[in-house]
């Protein structure tokens, strides 16, 4: 009977060791992209002929095989009542992430000057991909390094690049109230090919999710070995 008392105790401080981490508990997620959606192009070579319409790259004048880049990119969120509840009633934060490939980034050392203007519903929320860089060698891709070098991401590859920006709770509050959020991405007048590959807003809320330190599930393994030994012998 010692024994079972024992082996409670040790169980019951082994709960007393759980420990809390951190999670995030998504209540709103929606991920858009462009018409045509963006593929990879898949020529090993990178010539300058690679970006296409038909695989959701745009261009200025010259760079691409139709000059289809627009003033800026439009992405509309829908809303349920249901999500904009939960949204008004969780303390969170919103959260936009774009995943993106050509001419964006730039060189360490170099000034940047490639990157997307981005606002919601009118909100700034910065420069996106103003401070990625690309990884390619410094030069000319085919003089200053081998033409099929994977790196980027920059005006020849899909090398793609990924980044978010946070929203504060109010702004996607005020935005969502009439069950949509438009999403505006401008690139800056240097950008000359562009693929968008995909566009998520999210609207997140910390969680806590109680885990064990594994210190404690090697004691409670040891004192039930032990708590079976001693059964057995009194059987």
């Amino acid at each position: 009977m010692h024994a079972l008392v024992r082996a409670a105790a040790i169980a019951g401080a082994m709960i007393l060791g759980c420990t809390s981490a951190f999670a995030q508990m998504v209540l709103y997620s929606q991920t858009l992209g462009t018409t045509p959606p963006a593929v990879v192009n898949t020529d090993p070579t990178f010539p300058f002929t690679n970006c296409k319409a038909a695989e959701g790259c745009f261009a200025t004048a010259g760079n691409g095989d139709v000059t289809n880049m627009p003033a800026a990119f439009t992405f509309t969120f829908a809303l349920s009542p249901t999500d904009i509840a939960n949204i008004n009633n969780t303390a969170g934060v919103g959260v936009l992430t774009v995943v993106a490939a050509r001419d964006i980034g730039h060189k360490t050392g170099d000034v940047a000057t490639d990157w997307l203007v981005t606002t919601l519903d009118g909100n700034a929320l910065g420069n996106l991909f103003q401070n990625t860089i690309d990884s390619c060698p410094a030069g000319e891709r085919g003089t200053a390094y081998p033409q099929n070098t994977v790196c980027g991401p920059n005006f020849h590859t899909d090398v793609m690049a990924s980044e978010s920006v946070t929203i504060s709770p109010a702004t996607f509050r005020t935005a969502a109230a009439d069950g949509t959020i438009q999403v505006v991405l401008d690139p800056t007048d240097t950008v000359g090919r562009l693929k968008l590959f995909s566009v998520q807003l999210q609207y997140v809320a910390p969680g806590i999710v109680p885990t064990l330190d594994a210190r404690w599930l090697l004691v409670l393994a040891a004192s039930l070995a032990l708590l079976g030994w001693r059964l057995r012998r009194r059987a």
